[in-house]
């Protein structure tokens, strides 16, 4: 009888997503087989007169290669199996660490030599991983970031000393009790500062929201550690939304901002105060609402007696269902809110993919990005196990990427919206069904109203005239997927 239901609900879905999307090319393509682009943290992390690029492949083979000399790549064999980080030295010469096969940290040291790539040292520590390196010439020390001990570790060591690492005596430096941001190192990494490279940021990968963990750290001649502030906020304002939590009919958000600041919560359609708060000394509040957020709308959020910060504000959308994890450990992370649902543009959805570091250069993943519509107040949704599936009739094709080095991905997909200001307004639903071997992965349910310029003279078309209106449209750009037999498929294995 679900089935029965199930495909009843799709077959008008089918009609007006056939017609009214149009097929469009996936984000991601395949990728070079590399373990990371050591080579671009070494560009933009190292110090600047590096002219060569780094990286590390999957056999631990190690591999310098200048951007203006004609000998080309040159490479050498290593004991990082999973790479996690890159110091570069200068051109001719870079700090690798890592983890070994036996689940050691691992740091070394590499050069060329008259053209071979050798290494002169390295360094191991038990039970460890070395997802972070910095090399500060001034002080001459190098400073491990390890994501088994959730530490910073602390040496003495340049590469003018003459002193091999195998020598060099580590001792914790920087632990999460101080430093709280480390309690995440594994899925952090090091970055350089300052003119001398006296000064080291941590940074959270991937850096996709606005407050993610970002700390500055000083190491001075008396030993005194200086950290540099909370995490940045967004440009023109002190405040700022969980994104995560502006979601149509919530009756509370989460907000960011400096420990007892007191918030409002305001509609940006209306200028409406939804509601206040005073922020707790972690930094964030849930601030209770007057009335229920509403699909479409953006929100604020602002310091009393302040002005509200227009460029911070988040669109509500639509989240159900729950996102759901690979056999491999990596977990489909919480939808955001998209950008470019709207007409006459591409519409790009991307989801990101968090799970533990792995051995190799990166991990594909393939599925399918179903794609409905909400008819009336109606929501083509079903349940589906523990889990809610969306039932519409087409979707186009999906893929996902996660990268070794730190375990973390995205998942993407996208779609043509046709330049038809009937479609304003409408309620546009997306889910990632991927596959996992014989079964599949499913994302959150997203729905996003799209936007454009509303016409003067409103028809209001029923689904079914505006599926007849983009009939040839349709023809003209290629027919998208049939997605009844991948659900269809999806709910015989959990039923």
């Amino acid at each position: 009888m679900l089935r029965r239901l199930f495909e009843f609900a799709i077959a008008g879905q089918r009609l007006v997503a056939w017609s009214v999307l149009l097929a469009a090319p996936t984000l991601l393509a395949q990728r070079d087989a590399r373990v990371f682009i050591l080579s671009e943290e070494a560009r933009f992390f190292g110090r600047r007169e590096v002219s060569c690029e780094w990286f590390v492949g999957a056999d631990g083979t190690v591999t310098s290669r200048s951007w203006f000399a004609p000998y080309g790549s040159r490479s050498g064999r290593g004991d990082v199996a999973v790479p996690g980080a890159l110091f570069a030295l200068s051109s001719d010469a870079a700090l690798v660490g890592g983890r070994s096969t036996a689940g050691d940290g691992v740091l070394e040291h590499w050069a060329n030599e008259a053209g071979v790539m050798r290494r002169q040292g390295i360094l191991t520590m038990p039970s460890a991983d070395f997802v972070g390196v910095h090399c500060s010439t001034p002080g001459g020390a190098i400073y491990l970031l390890d994501g088994v001990g959730k530490r910073i570790l602390r040496g003495n060591w340049s590469d003018t000393s003459g002193v091999s690492l195998a020598a060099v005596a580590l001792q914790p430096w920087l632990t999460s009790s101080a430093l709280p941001v480390l309690a995440q190192a594994a899925h952090c990494c090091m970055a350089p500062g300052g003119l001398a490279d006296e000064e080291l940021h941590l940074l959270r990968w991937p850096i996709m929201a606005p407050w993610a963990p970002y700390v500055s750290v000083r190491d001075l001649s008396d030993g005194a550690v200086i950290v540099a502030g909370p995490p940045p906020t967004p440009v023109g304002g002190s405040a700022f939304l969980d994104d995560l939590t502006v979601t149509e009919g919530a009756v509370a958000v989460g907000v960011r901002a400096q420990a007892g600041a007191h918030v409002e919560v305001v509609e940006g359609d209306t200028g409406d105060v939804l509601g206040s708060a005073v922020v707790g000394l972690e930094g964030s509040v849930l601030v209770g609402l007057v009335r229920e957020l509403v699909i479409g709308r953006k929100y604020s959020v602002r310091v009393v007696g302040q002005p509200t910060p227009a460029s911070c504000a988040v669109e509500c959308i639509m989240r159900r269902g729950a996102p759901e994890s690979f056999a491999d450990g990596a977990t489909i992370e919480p939808m955001r809110s998209q950008i470019g649902a709207r007409v006459g543009s591409d519409f790009v959805v991307e989801v990101g993919l968090r799970g533990p570091r792995f051995a190799g250069p990166v991990r594909f993943y393939d599925g399918a990005m179903v794609i409905g519509f909400r008819a009336g107040r109606i929501d083509p949704i079903i349940p589906c196990g523990s889990n809610e599936l969306l039932a519409a009739g087409v979707s186009v094709p999906a893929e996902g990427v996660a990268v070794g080095v730190t375990g973390t991905g995205m998942i993407a997909a996208s779609v043509a919206i046709p330049n038809d200001p009937g479609l304003v307004g409408l309620v546009l639903l997306t889910q990632f069904v991927m596959r996992d071997g014989e079964d599949h992965r499913l994302s959150e349910i997203y729905g996003a109203v799209i936007e454009g310029e509303v016409p003067a003279v409103t028809t209001a078309l029923p689904p079914a005239a505006i599926a007849v209106a983009h009939a040839d449209e349709a023809l003209l750009f290629g027919p998208l997927d049939d997605a009844a037999p991948l659900l269809l498929d999806v709910l015989s294995r959990r039923l």
